[in-house]
């Protein structure tokens, strides 16, 4: 989707769902997207929970899927603004649609949704898929004891029907993942180096973090999968029914052109670890300056594309 640029206001701020319609021609069709994705996940998890030969195939090789939304547009366009208004039109599951306007009672809880990431607030000790892992632990911290409302659906869903022992052990396998990745990380590979006092000691921690290393996609991927299948579980307490009951998880990223380290790792991780059917991506930047971004990223990475480009130019 690509904004139209008319004298937009800068910084960001909520935008009402009309104006957004105008500043990107299309976005009011962006339900039937949602739709389509909801239905292809549902699909496509039935399928591997009645056909044993293809779950086993897909957890030999898990199909990938691209449910990425794009908002393009140069700086200053209100990228950031359509952005949140978009988080908006999910939480109240309006999708851009003026016809439930004025229900009240017309809330998303059928899906999970993030907090926007901005590349820019990444500090030097982080990555993008820390922050991914914050984000899920941060959902999951809203089933705590601690952060639990007087609201009927947490007193009925959560305390009534044992939601929260549920969670806690899917935080517990959160903080396992987040072991594995830390220890594949090349600090902690520096770390064992210098802490090791011999070559077999070093060889034997090296295959330990190679081997989390390997495990980290896979397990990464079962983790998404059996928070869908708590979240599914859920729904269906609440009323919500076949595919309507199929989950998404909601990650936004804005302004990733803005940052020449992390455009191209975060485009690449998206299509690498975010590629689950319920799993939707929202990104905004400058399509111009993504292309340069990830252009420099491939010639800084391969010598035969820098020899190919020379000879281009």
């Amino acid at each position: 989707m690509k904004i139209q640029n008319k004298n937009v206001h800068h910084g960001a701020r909520f935008i009402d769902a009309k104006s957004i319609s105008q500043l990107i021609p299309g976005i009011d069709n962006i339900g039937n997207d949602i739709r389509q994705f909801r239905s292809v996940a549902y699909n496509h998890n039935k399928k591997l929970k009645s056909d044993k030969r293809s779950s086993e195939l897909n957890n030999l090789a898990p199909e990938r899927f691209n449910n990425t939304i794009s908002i393009i547009g140069q700086r200053g366009d209100g990228k950031t603004s359509a952005m949140m208004t978009f988080i908006e039109e999910i939480k109240k599951g309006t999708y851009f649609r003026n016809d439930n306007d004025d229900k009240k009672d017309n809330f998303n809880r059928c899906d999970i949704v993030t907090r926007i990431i901005d590349p820019d607030e990444i500090g030097e000790s982080s990555d993008f898929l820390g922050w991914v892992m914050a984000c899920i632990s941060e959902y999951l911290d809203t089933y705590s004891n601690s952060n639990i409302s007087e609201d009927k659906y947490y007193q009925e869903c959560i305390h009534l029907q044992g939601m929260h022992q549920m969670t806690s052990d899917l935080n517990t396998k959160l903080n396992n993942i987040h072991k594995l990745y830390t220890s594949s990380k090349k600090e902690y590979s520096d770390l064992i180096y210098s802490k090791s006092n011999s070559l077999n000691e070093y060889s034997d921690k090296f295959k330990t973090m190679l081997t989390n290393d390997y495990q980290f996609s896979q397990n990464f991927r079962n983790l998404i999968t059996e928070i869908i299948n708590f979240k599914r579980e859920e729904n269906g307490r609440l009323g919500y029914e076949e595919i309507e009951a199929e989950p998404l998880i909601y990650f936004f990223f804005d302004d990733v052109d803005t940052s020449s380290k992390y455009c191209p790792e975060i485009l690449i991780n998206i299509l690498t670890f975010l590629c689950h059917p319920n799993i939707v991506v929202c990104v905004s930047g400058d399509y111009e300056i993504f292309e340069r971004s990830v252009t420099s990223y491939l010639l800084d990475t391969d010598i035969r594309l820098q020899k190919d480009y020379k000879k281009e130019l």
